[in-house]
């Protein structure tokens, strides 16, 4: 997967108590994407991203907006 998909994955499983919320998942099924987090307090960004097959979305850092194929937006649940 390497290192940027291994960054996403920890950025999903981080969920400390921040005031973000988005949806989360890492899964080949468009649908099945309904989970919520509550985001660190450093992650001020929810983002959707693909890798092959399979959709990921989560929480993240506003300076890994910027990588290509990820698209970050800022408020609750604005990943959908």
């Amino acid at each position: 997967m390497g290192y940027v998909g291994n960054f996403f994955i920890l950025s999903l499983t981080i969920s400390t108590v921040g005031g973000l919320r988005c949806f989360k998942c890492i899964s080949g099924d468009y649908l099945s994407c309904f989970n919520t987090v509550e985001c660190h307090s450093s992650m001020d960004r929810c983002f959707t991203t693909g890798l092959g097959d399979t959709l990921i979305k989560g929480c993240q850092f506003s300076p890994v907006c910027v990588l290509p194929g990820t698209g970050c937006c800022k408020g609750d649940l604005c990943n959908f």
